[in-house]
């Protein structure tokens, strides 16, 4: 066999393993970069669902923080103003505490629902918050159902309200703080 026809069969067998090869190379590369499209679409759609998930809970948390501020809120007001009517002989003690229990009754179940969602950051303040509100309607609601036979210490009381006030005001900025619309 003469050297040219060796040189040109080995040429076509390179040129044919050339094209096989080549072609095999472009199916793997774009099988390589199918997969990596895919894992990057898959990881933009992880991305996403994470950030509607902590869309969801920051708004079911300013929801919680909305609630339990609105019914803390209102169960001050409503021992405050039992206080006051304690001072009144025209006012029905037993049914005015009645309404109080009953704005309580709505205060704990916020209360037990911030208790499970608040972070570990708020917990502290929104049990700050309840045992104040407890050291209010104690000695209120004894006193009533005492008929006179407990009595009040008025200055404490007085003062333990005013603290309380002091306090949800603390619990309001350590949520706006949670939440990022404080400044501090």
């Amino acid at each position: 066999m003469e050297w040219s026809t060796v040189v040109g069969l080995l040429t076509a067998v390179v040129a044919v393993a050339g094209s096989v090869l080549s072609g095999w190379l472009s199916q793997r590369a774009v099988r390589t970069s199918n997969r990596e499209a895919w894992e990057h679409q898959k990881l933009l759609r992880q991305l996403e669902l994470n950030a509607h998930r902590d869309k969801d809970r920051d708004s079911e948390l300013r929801q919680v923080y909305v609630e339990f501020n609105a019914a803390a809120r209102h169960y001050l007001a409503r021992l405050k103003d039992l206080y006051h009517e304690m001072e009144s002989v025209d006012v029905n003690l037993l049914k005015a505490l009645e309404n109080v229990d009953t704005v309580k009754a709505e205060y704990r179940h916020k209360y037990a629902i911030a208790q499970m969602l608040v972070p570990d950051s708020v917990l502290p303040h929104v049990r700050a918050t309840n045992r104040q509100l407890g050291y209010i309607y104690g000695p209120l609601a004894a006193a009533i159902r005492s008929a006179g036979a407990t009595t009040l210490d008025h200055g404490k009381l007085r003062a333990t309200i005013n603290q309380t006030w002091d306090e949800l005001a603390t619990l309001r900025t350590e949520m706006r703080r949670d939440l990022g619309t404080s400044a501090a």
